[in-house]
Formats: C-alpha cells, sequence, structure tokens
C-alpha cells in the first residue's frame, strides 16, 4: 500500500483545490477494489465527481447511465473479460468522442506511443502518486 499513498504536499494541494467547484467527472474503471478506493479518494479530495466501476461490462453501462457528465474514463487495462483495449473499443462504437486513458502496472517498454496511436489520450502507469492521476486527469480533460 505505500506504493500507492500519498505525500503531505499531495494532500495539500488536493485540499486546496476540492475547496472549489467540481473539476469534472471521472470514470475510473479497474477491477482491484484496492485501487478503484485509492482512486476516488484521491480524485474526489482534488474536486472531481468519480464513478466507479469494476469491470468492461460496467464501464460500458455507466457511460450509458452518465455519457453527458463523464470527462473521462481511466480503464486497467488487465480486467477479466474485457480487457482495457476491448472495453474502448466498445465506448468508441457508442460514444466515439469518449476520452479514454489506459492505466497499467505492466511495463510497455516503448509501447506508450503505441498506445496513444489507438486512441488512448494517455498512459497513467501503476502504482501512482496522487500528483501523477490528478494530473493526467488535469490535462486530459483540458484537451
Amino acid at each position: 500500500m505505500n506504493e500507492h499513498s500519498t505525500g503531505q504536499s499531495d494532500w495539500k494541494a488536493m485540499q486546496q483545490k476540492s475547496e472549489s467547484e467540481s473539476a469534472g467527472t471521472v470514470l475510473l474503471v479497474d477491477d482491484e477494489e484496492i485501487i478503484r478506493q485509492l482512486g476516488i479518494r484521491i480524485l474526489e479530495k482534488s474536486g472531481y465527481n468519480v464513478i466507479l466501476a469494476c469491470d468492461g461490462a460496467e464501464a460500458i453501462l455507466a457511460h450509458r447511465q452518465n455519457h453527458d457528465e463523464i470527462d473521462i474514463t481511466i480503464l486497467d487495462m488487465s480486467m477479466p473479460g474485457m480487457n482495457g483495449f476491448q472495453t474502448m473499443e466498445k465506448l468508441r462504437e457508442e460514444f466515439p468522442k469518449a476520452r479514454v486513458m489506459i492505466s497499467t502496472g505492466h511495463s510497455l517498454e516503448g509501447d506508450t506511443d503505441s498506445l496513444l496511436r489507438k486512441g488512448f489520450c494517455d498512459v497513467l502507469m501503476k502504482p501512482y502518486r496522487a500528483h501523477e492521476l490528478t494530473g493526467k486527469v488535469e490535462s486530459a480533460i483540458k484537451k
């Protein structure tokens, strides 16, 4: 859990941000409960609304129910059932303008450019720190 922990300065910056209006809505999709809970904690403290899903099927359902609100979707690359690539393809069939970031704990060894060419707006490497998560989300929403 220390790998995912946040530093004091991260929390202070997030607390200042959370005092303002919502920064946007993030759909966080990961099959690991601890990652979802860490992500919602970090993102909500940073002022984001967060919708959680544990797999690709839930992600698609969440998009159908909330597509007008979701600013960015963060998909875990390795999930049972539909993986991150398959989920993105299905999402894009229904929501071609959906912004999707991939999250992975696996070494990509230069595959980052390939993922970006496939349509992901960014790559988030696990384990991540609070400022890495919020920085990439903020950057993707502003694009």
